[in-house]
Parts: structure tokens; sequence; C-alpha cells
């Protein structure tokens, strides 16, 4: 990371925008600014087959998650107020291309008793395997034997409505609010509250100039998840601009806005498109189309953008970053970790030359 000198405390600020296919702002920002719908919406997972009740194993290839703990389980609920509760968990399916390979499923089945049982098995290997005792019991013996569960009615969706799940990540905005700076508010315009499980571990951080912070965030930061580059640029030129979400204050006049985009270079999986490893793909060319998009607007805007392509151990270049510079002598392309400082340097010297020309 690369520090700018500055005569008065405060004249240069930083901030942080740690990206994979989507963005940590927080728990804590602005309430107002979350669009709650597709939480709300989430949780299309398969009716649970009308075998499986309380007790009984997990009916879900894809698993399960206990609702009193939030943690993975095998088991249905038997007892307390969560009693034949069925909430599915992620799926990750890596053929899915839709942008919800590895979203949790919000809510859960309910378990209503029909006060019927129904023949799960026969012969000599029939069994109540999967089912608990209490609901499932077997007669007969040898090759006559048959074993029968109770069985249940799975109608109500409970939705996890009270938020307490979220992690503070968000996806891309619905369209065409992602490629742009509108102050966020609720359904219309908000950021998407997502449930992914690669929300990164690192969190926003706002415009700052307490440097001994910013240096240990930046060397705290791991790479992980798939990569949507767009999300990156559309928080950081929302984050130059006054007012929510990042509670951004007014600049003064001749200030110099400029994201510093730095990245491997390959967009796999945003909102829409992409399972996080297809690469060359017409999915990764329709983000780097909304990509191209935010970059453009936000450059007409005057934020000045400088893209840093890192490529160790590969070759060619990011065309989607080069377009995204604001011209070519912004654009660095590196095959070396030890060129990374050298870079940065280079962009705080050209910043600083922009600032002592204002």
């Amino acid at each position: 990371m690369a520090a700018i000198a500055a005569a008065t405390a405060g004249a240069v600020k930083v901030g942080l925008v740690p990206f994979t296919n989507e963005v940590n702002p927080g728990t804590g920002i602005c309430s107002g600014c979350i669009d709650w719908t597709n939480w709300s919406a989430q949780g299309a997972a398969e009716v649970p087959p009308n075998t499986t009740g309380p007790g009984d194993d997990c009916p879900y290839s894809y698993g399960c998650r206990s609702p009193a703990t939030n943690s993975s389980t095998n088991t249905i609920p038997s007892t307390g107020g969560t009693k034949g509760y069925i909430c599915p968990w992620a799926y990750t399916s890596s053929s899915k291309v839709d942008g919800t390979n590895g979203h949790y499923f919000m809510g859960c089945f309910t378990s209503t008793a029909t006060g019927s049982q129904t023949q799960i098995s026969s012969g000599r290997r029939a069994s109540c395997s999967g089912y608990s005792a209490s609901n499932c019991s077997c007669s007969g013996s040898g090759s006559s034997t048959t074993c029968k569960t109770n069985t249940w009615t799975h109608t109500s969706w409970v939705a996890e409505t009270d938020h307490s799940l979220w992690k503070g990540c968000v996806t891309d905005r619905t369209q065409d609010y992602d490629i742009q700076n509108t102050q966020p508010s609720g359904s219309a315009s908000g950021f998407v509250a997502d449930n992914n499980d690669y929300c990164p571990g690192a969190a926003i951080y706002n415009l700052s100039y307490d440097w001994t912070t910013l240096s240990t965030k930046v060397n705290a930061m791991a790479a992980s998840g798939s990569t949507n580059q767009a999300i990156g640029v559309a928080h950081g030129w929302q984050m130059l601009t006054p007012g929510d979400p990042y509670s951004t204050p007014s600049v003064p006049a001749n200030t110099s806005r400029v994201i510093i985009l730095f990245s491997d270079g390959l967009n796999t999986q945003d909102r829409w498109y992409g399972n996080g490893s297809t690469e060359g793909s017409s999915y990764d060319a329709s983000i780097d189309t909304r990509m191209n998009l935010a970059c453009t607007a936000a450059k007409t805007d005057g934020v000045v953008i400088y893209s840093i392509f890192v490529h160790i151990g590969t070759s060619g270049s990011s065309s989607a970053l080069q377009s995204c510079a604001t011209d070519s002598s912004k654009y660095y392309d590196l095959t070396s970790s030890s060129q990374i400082q050298t870079a940065f340097q280079d962009i705080a010297q050209k910043i600083t030359a922009v600032r002592v020309s204002h």
C-alpha cells in the first residue's frame, strides 16, 4: 500500500472495498439502504417428501441447517418450538450459472402430521433407516417384512423475516442501479441483501486517514471466492459520492476522486451470471459488460480510475481492466508480486502530481 503525504491531516483519505462476487458493507449500513426483496423470496427448495418429519434424517442432498443454531444438522428437530422444522442449507451445485450457486435457502418448512402411515420398504432388507423410531416401525419377518412411517404435510414456508442470519453482505443492485451511484433506498434502488456463503470476511472500510488501521486491514485481506469486479467498482464509486450508504461528506472544490482497482482480472460470477469457475465464457462476458458500463459511468462522473491486473503464472492481459482504466497510462499489467509495491508507488506519485497541479 502506498502512502501519500499531505500537509494537512485528512487532506488525503483512503477507503477499502474488498470484493469477491459481492461486498460486505456490514450490518451497520444504513437500514433504509437495503433491499430485502430477494432475501425474503429466496427459499425455492423442493417441498420435503411427505414421509419426512420430526426426528427423521435431513431429506436434502445439499443438507439442512438447525433453525436454533444456524449450523449444519443431519436430523430434523423433534422437540421444542422448532419441532418438525425442515430448513434447507446451501445450494452448491457447480452446474448453476444463474448466480444462485452457494446461496442459502432462506426459511424452513413446517411439518404437520396427517395421522396416517405409508409403507417405505419391504422384503428381507426392509428397514427404517433414515427415519425416527418414534415415526417408523417394521412388522413381519423375512421376505414378508414391511416398514411403515408416519406421513406429514409440508405447507408452510417460514421466511427469515427478522434478517438474523444476514452477515452484512450485498450483491449487485437491480439493473440498472448496479452501474449507477444513485443513493440507495429500499426495494426501489437499495443494495440487495444476500446470503451467499462466499460473503467476504473483510468488510468495507470507509474513507479514513488512519494509515495504521488502513495498513492493518490491507495486510489482513486474503483472496477467496469468485470474482465480480463490477460490484467493486460500483461500491468504490459510491464511497466517493457524498451521502449514503457510506456517509461520505461533501468534498471541497477541486478534490480528486480516484479508484484503484486491484484484481486478477477474471470476472466469474455476479448476481445474474456465472458459477464462479467459468472463465472465458459468455457468462463472464456478460459480467464484463456490466463492469464496463459501471466504469464508464464513474469516469463520466469525473472519477479517475487506475486498474492493476495481477496475473502471476499466467499470460495475456485483461481487456476488462484495460477498458476500465481512465487511459492507458493508468493500466498496470503485473506478472510478479514484487511489482505490486512499485505500481502503487507510481500511482501515488501520479495522484500527488494531480493534487499539486490543482
